[in-house]
């Protein structure tokens, strides 16, 4: 059955042949000049999604070293962003705390204990693969490491990411100290442009109040 493009097609060749030759028809042309409109078309396309993420974030500082290897758990749910070269910086803090590591651990990793110490609801699913939620859904991850009372590392993002980036990585290693804990903390693959305030929100938001929780224990 015939379509409506080939009905027309129909028509304008009925319609050329009924004129005649003349010098202003050139019916044998029209497959010649194709191409030169098709490559006219391609040079004026507007850029696609991926190019232009890459002409905004494509910055000469990228990651010196190679991104650590991540888990299956991890690809899952934080994949890797395959893409331009983002601009990553890493976080690096130490804090003395006032208990033991397999209390800070416990602390920390516990949804009851992360809200009691935050003020805030948290959720937490203490097993490898398992969802860790802060701050009201505002922090959201997953385990990918666990060792009670020695490592935590987790994949972590903030609402407030940039939609091209993908999950960072938080990891928190606790080390006695006398009667208390020195928690390392290495949080690495975060925007560049919010490290600064990550790094604030880290001691204002978690070490302090995490202290004086521990404190009053």
């Amino acid at each position: 059955m015939p379509t409506a493009k080939t009905t027309r097609k129909s028509k304008a060749s009925s319609k050329g042949k009924g004129r005649g030759a003349g010098p202003t028809r050139r019916s044998g042309t029209s497959a010649k000049s194709s191409p030169p409109k098709v490559r006219s078309k391609a040079r004026s396309a507007k850029p696609t999604k991926k190019e232009a993420i890459a002409a905004r974030v494509r910055s000469a500082a990228t990651q010196p070293s190679a991104a650590p290897k991540r888990s299956a758990a991890a690809q899952a749910v934080a994949p890797v962003f395959e893409g331009p070269a983002l601009e990553l910086e890493t976080i690096r803090q130490e804090i003395l705390l006032p208990s033991p590591p397999h209390v800070v651990f416990d602390a920390y990793v516990d949804g009851a204990q992360h809200a009691a110490f935050t003020g805030s609801p948290a959720e937490s699913a203490a097993r490898v693969g398992g969802r860790f939620r802060a701050y009201d859904g505002y922090i959201d991850g997953v385990f990918l490491e666990l060792v009670r009372g020695r490592r935590i590392v987790q994949s972590w993002r903030a609402t407030d990411f940039p939609p091209e980036y993908p999950h960072s990585r938080l990891e928190l290693a606790l080390e006695p100290e006398g009667a208390g804990t020195r928690l390392v903390m290495r949080h690495s693959e975060v925007p560049r442009s919010m490290a600064p305030a990550y790094a604030q929100g880290w001691q204002e938001f978690y070490w302090q109040p995490l202290r004086r929780y521990l404190a009053a224990r």
